[in-house]
């Protein structure tokens, strides 16, 4: 296992994907742990933080292709990997609930990096300018929490008035204004369906019809919760579930508490982040004389997670009778990755269930985008229809 694997990156890849004509639709997933995004032109992906700027501070370092900052009427941030790179334990207890409470919309850290998701989406590049085009958002929320959509298209809603400044480019000014109907929630594993129905080229795959026709369980583990969607011979079932107490969080809470167990070290789960690229964590050993020694956490972040994904499968078979009335597990997001081994092995004996990764028509990207890419899909559809209606 790479403990690299396991930390947040930033990427803008560049794409061109089929759009209704007039219309410039973003998918947009301000998750707790990284905002991801795909428009007409792109996809991207950066962590899910933000950091003010004292004022008159220089910017010493040359600036990396991962620099993301921004600045509006409250001062300059940094955001994404540059925010993490100055995080310290006192602002990171302090915003825990900014990065992973429920009730976060309208906090300084999700409208920053909200703003600045909306801002890589609608940059241009050799596929395609937003210019002229009516913006539409497709966002997704967690089943349990779809009712807070009525807070996040109000955070989304209004003018907003801000400019952002990518790696060494220069600074790129917004004045965007949107209303109600420009913005649409979806539960967020309804997102990774449409994905797993749909071809690189936004339409119904072959394949669709089984998962529409047969018993389906959308899995899709996140950073902050689990969130399970349930759709028999065509119809949703209910409005799924939300688990809080499952995802990587509690992955990296746990390691954070073996580390402090194991090597004496107190660390908080957002710092963990800048230590997954070495997998390492520095220790004073000694105050006189002076001493540190490096600890790999490798092995403690491989037990949390196998253990973590062990005790959802056990969870989730028994609330699902043991998964014999489904014949297809979609599987979707980030942590399913990282579960991917054991979840699959977990099910290799259990007759007619096929477990289905999201990103199945198209295995060059990463299940990480796959609900985003079900909600860019599925407002791009849509739209389409009601101009050929």
């Amino acid at each position: 296992m790479n403990t690299n694997d396991f930390k947040t990156r930033t990427e803008i890849i560049e794409e061109q994907s089929t759009c209704p004509e007039g219309y410039w639709v973003l998918g947009l997933d301000t998750g707790y742990s990284s905002v991801k995004g795909k428009s007409p032109n792109k996809r991207f992906a950066f962590p899910y933080y933000a950091k003010k700027v004292p004022e008159g501070r220089a910017f010493l370092r040359e600036a990396e292709d991962s620099d993301i900052r921004y600045r509006d009427e409250t001062g300059e941030w940094v955001v994404g990997k540059l925010a993490y790179d100055e995080v310290n334990a006192k602002e990171i207890v302090d915003s825990e609930q900014e990065l992973t409470g429920r009730h976060r919309f309208f906090t300084d850290i999700f409208r920053v990096t909200t703003r600045t998701g909306i801002a890589l989406g609608l940059m241009p590049n050799k596929y395609g300018s937003c210019e002229d085009k009516h913006i539409m958002i497709e966002a997704g929320l967690p089943p349990k929490y779809i009712n807070d959509a009525v807070d996040l298209r109000e955070a989304l809603c209004g003018k907003h008035d801000f400019e952002v400044k990518v790696g060494a480019g220069n600074w790129i000014k917004y004045s965007i204004e949107l209303k109600e109907n420009d913005i649409q929630v979806m539960p967020q594993p309804l997102g990774s369906l449409v994905s797993a129905s749909t071809n690189a080229n936004g339409r119904q795959s072959k394949t669709a019809i089984q998962y529409w026709s047969g018993n389906v369980i959308v899995f899709d583990p996140g950073y902050g919760t689990l969130d399970t969607y349930i759709v028999k011979r065509g119809q949703v079932i209910g409005k799924g579930e939300t688990f809080p107490e499952y995802g990587m969080h509690e992955v990296f809470a746990r390691t954070c508490r073996d580390i402090e167990k194991e090597f004496g070290l107190s660390i908080e789960v957002p710092e963990l982040q800048n230590c997954l690229e070495s997998g390492e964590v520095k220790v004073i050993v000694s105050r006189r004389p002076l001493k540190t020694r490096k600890y790999s956490f490798k092995d403690i972040l491989e037990k949390n997670c196998v253990e973590v994904c062990k005790e959802v499968i056990e969870r989730l078979s028994s609330i699902y009778n043991y998964f014999v009335d489904y014949d297809y597990i979609i599987a979707t997001g980030g942590t399913f990755e990282a579960w991917k081994d054991v979840f699959i092995n977990a099910f290799k004996d259990v007759e007619d269930l096929r477990v289905i990764p999201a990103n199945i028509n198209n295995v060059s990207v990463s299940t990480v985008y796959s609900n985003v890419n079900g909600y860019y899909y599925y407002l791009s559809n849509m739209l389409g229809r009601s101009k050929t209606a």
